[in-house]
């Protein structure tokens, strides 16, 4: 339980905001669409607050989805940078198998904020 006073130390996680994912359901691109200036203010907070900034893409090898691959990247109208923290996940949990939770730590970060799919 937080003290009155005390400072959270938040990571942002942009989650699976892929090239793929949109492709695949137009609708969920419209989505997207219609929020990134909610997602990408996000994105701006944590970069102006110089708070850690983690990028999680799904890879799926049997699609072709895969890192450097047009699918895998980011949607283009997503405000991340090169400098911000990359992870590459293969199950639907960002946590699951990935290093996020020590990445997380060892950027130290007390709790996180998700925005994305």
């Amino acid at each position: 339980m937080l003290r009155p006073r005390e400072k959270v130390k938040p990571a942002l996680i942009v989650l699976d905001i892929q090239n793929v994912w949109l492709n695949e359901k137009p609708e969920l691109k419209r989505s997207v669409d219609m929020r990134i200036d909610v997602i990408n203010g996000a994105i701006a907070w944590f970069r102006r607050n110089k708070r850690p900034i983690i990028v999680v893409c799904h890879e799926d090898r049997e699609k072709g989805v895969v890192p450097g691959t047009k699918g895998f990247e980011v949607y283009k109208a997503v405000a991340v940078d090169k400098t911000d923290s990359r992870i590459t996940k293969q199950y639907p949990s960002g946590f699951g198998k990935t290093g996020l939770e020590e990445l997380v730590r060892k950027l130290g970060c007390d709790s996180v904020v998700i925005t994305g799919l």
